[in-house]
């Protein structure tokens, strides 16, 4: 975005359009015949400005993201492309003589403020501990930098897209309909939308299995799914470990001669952004793993229980190594 100095006087979209003489504010040497002056400026339309803005942020959030693998929400990135649109607007309005303070401020708070939004709302970034503040320090910096490298290289290419046909239809034909802005905007952030949800059930369709646990003479059925990033391993007979719910086993868990015949024990785990922690194991009888009409069955195998719902939707309950998939 960069600041113009002035702004002209108010004119409809249609005149614009049509090339309409704009009129200058009048002053008293307009009257003198000898001196007449004619001011002209450009015509800038605020929402099309922050609709290209928003566009362009909303890409650049979404690359950098693809690129530190942040699993940033959608949502939240939205929020992000809006404040940094709302800002290239306000930049309008700035003059020519605070065109550095501009830069410093787009490039500086605003590249902060806006990668704090995209990170805001991810699990994996907690601030409870100096180590998790550290690495949610070194993200953010990540966040920044690559959100201006993303930028500065798009900016490379659109700089030598205006001398080619493609870049003369950008910005002769579609840029020059605000319409046809806000629908191609509308249109991005729609397409996005789906093809990040279609991903994600599609790949959380392929990896899910309905499993179930057999422990204390008792079995419990739940959704799982494959966690290819589960390398948890249960010191005790070098088992993977199935992460699962705490509260399926409540009630068993109760009972502390239970405890003992179950092999209750604690083994130390690191996650992204939970670092140093320790984990309850206890001993299945078996777990069947059912895909399709196939069944897996593991004995004695090692169950994690997670104090938190592992995930926020309730579509499935459980986390299955991928040694445990068969």
């Amino acid at each position: 975005m960069h600041a113009l100095s002035y702004i002209i006087s108010p004119v409809t979209r249609k005149q614009a359009k049509q090339g309409c003489e704009i009129p200058s504010p009048r002053r008293d040497s307009d009257f003198a015949p000898q001196n007449k002056e004619v001011i002209t400026g450009t015509v800038i339309y605020a929402d099309v400005l922050f609709g290209i803005n928003f566009v362009a942020n909303l890409c650049v959030l979404l690359i950098t993201d693809w690129i530190f693998k942040f699993s940033a929400r959608i949502s939240r990135m939205i929020i992000s492309a809006t404040l940094g649109a709302a800002w290239a607007v306000i930049c309008v309005c700035i003059p020519l003589r605070f065109a550095l303070l501009e830069k410093f401020i787009t490039y500086g708070p605003v590249t902060l403020i806006m990668s704090m939004i995209m990170l805001s709302g991810n699990k994996n970034f907690k601030l409870k501990t100096s180590k998790q503040l550290k690495l949610y320090m070194r993200n953010l910096l990540k966040a920044g930098a690559g959100m201006i490298l993303t930028a500065l290289f798009a900016g490379g290419i659109m700089h030598w897209l205006k001398y080619t046909f493609a870049g003369y239809f950008i910005e002769n034909v579609i840029l020059s309909d605000s319409e046809l802005v806000i629908f191609l905007t509308v249109t991005v952030i729609v397409v996005v939308i789906v093809l990040k949800t279609l991903r994600t059930i599609r790949i959380t369709d392929g990896l899910k299995r309905r499993i179930v646990i057999g422990v204390a003479e008792r079995e419990f059925e739940m959704d799982a799914i494959i966690d290819t990033g589960n390398s948890l391993i249960d010191y005790v007979g070098r088992r993977p470990v199935t992460v699962v719910e705490r509260t399926y086993f409540s009630d068993i868990l109760s009972d502390i001669d239970n405890l003992q015949k179950l092999g209750y024990h604690l083994i130390p785990y690191n996650s992204v952004g939970n670092s140093g922690g320790m984990m309850e194991i206890i001993t299945a009888d078996y777990i069947h793993i059912y895909e399709g009409e196939n069944v897996v069955t593991k004995k004695h195998a090692a169950i994690g229980m997670s104090l938190r719902q592992i995930n926020k939707n309730g579509d499935y309950h459980a986390l299955l190594g991928k040694d445990m998939a068969g």
